[in-house]
């Protein structure tokens, strides 16, 4: 009798008449469905939560060797005495990464004292010349454009698959570290890819291979610092060099003699904990340099004072005060090793 009272209880949702023995054994049976459920439901979130991460660190390791990718380099060329001595190292890069080189030279369209057509003729001939001995091992595409040189230069960059321009600055005589060449600082202002320039006036190394040994990357403490910490980790890992931060706390010199050793040590304090959350984000670590002044020339003071064989940097925003990027150019000038803007 029990068990038909049972039954009807049940068919009729309620629990008169039910035993007390059997009341609890059904509130047991009860509670645990929900919480089956819920296990189960707790481990299919972390399944997915699992999964849903695996994408995202899948999807974040193709970006930064998307970065990374440098298969084809665009070497701009006027053969100037410095196009001549930034071969071996385009040479060299090329090797490295095994990628082809684009050797273009543009012809000024803009000029009534040019006949364009006629030395477009003309340069055709040296084009299929030049280089061949310095390139011999290497892919190497020759092209002969028509326009305002650092128009041509980005737009074929941008349009051709380029994943590096290397190109020298073109400053002359004992002032040429105070200037950057109109050409050189339109293209590093207006290409998409990476930019490598150069005004060192040491020759450059003529072994086979130059060594690249320090790679010292600028940095700032915005999450638009990640892409160049990330694409110097990977430059500075696939060439087998040491890579090394350098951020400046943005001052005039005469207010950074002036400041206390306890103001100065929080300042540098709190910099260096965002720039090292920047590297656990990014998974990209190295020694740290934070110092304080003019951003330019103190950025180039640690470069040199750690050998830096190159220098990576972002252009950042030009319209931001006190950005890296806005000091970019200053960078180029003073730099004591070429460098690559990001």
């Amino acid at each position: 009798m029990a068990s038909g009272r049972v039954v009807r209880s049940l068919e009729d949702g309620t629990t008169e008449g039910i035993p007390l023995a059997c009341k609890v054994a059904l509130f047991r049976t009860i509670i645990s469905v929900p919480r089956w459920v819920t296990a189960h439901m707790q481990a299919r979130h972390s399944l997915d939560s699992v999964d849903s991460n695996t994408k995202a660190v899948e999807r974040h390791v193709s970006n930064i060797l998307q970065v990374l990718q440098i298969k084809r380099i665009l070497f701009p060329i006027d053969f100037s005495e410095q196009t001549y001595a930034t071969a071996p190292l385009v040479r060299a890069m090329a090797s490295r990464f095994k990628a082809q080189v684009v050797l273009l030279t543009v012809v000024p369209g803009d000029s009534a004292l040019i006949d364009a057509a006629q030395m477009m003729e003309d340069l055709e001939p040296r084009m299929d010349c030049v280089f061949r001995r310095e390139f011999a091992d290497l892919p190497v595409k020759r092209v002969v454009e028509l326009g305002e040189p650092a128009e041509v230069i980005a737009r074929f960059a941008d349009t051709q698959g380029v994943d590096l321009i290397m190109m020298p600055t073109h400053g002359c005589g004992p002032l040429r570290r105070l200037l950057l060449g109109s050409v050189a600082a339109k293209v590093v202002h207006d290409a998409q890819c990476p930019v490598w320039t150069n005004v060192n006036d040491d020759p450059p190394e003529l072994a086979e291979e130059p060594i690249l040994q320090t790679v010292v990357c600028g940095l700032e403490r915005t999450p638009d610092s990640s892409p160049v910490i990330e694409w110097a980790g990977q430059f500075a890992e696939q060439v087998g060099a040491s890579l090394r931060f350098v951020h400046v706390i943005a001052a005039p010199d005469e207010l950074a003699v002036r400041l206390t050793k306890l103001k100065r040590d929080r300042m540098q304090r709190e910099a260096l904990g965002s720039v090292e959350d920047l590297q656990r984000r990014t998974g990209v670590k190295g020694p740290t340099s934070v110092v304080i002044g003019k951003i330019g020339s103190r950025f180039c003071e640690e470069a040199q004072q750690h050998h830096a064989d190159l220098v990576v940097i972002g252009r950042g925003k030009v319209d931001d005060f006190g950005r890296l990027g806005k000091n970019a150019y200053d960078i180029i000038r003073r730099a004591p090793c070429p460098v690559i803007n990001v």
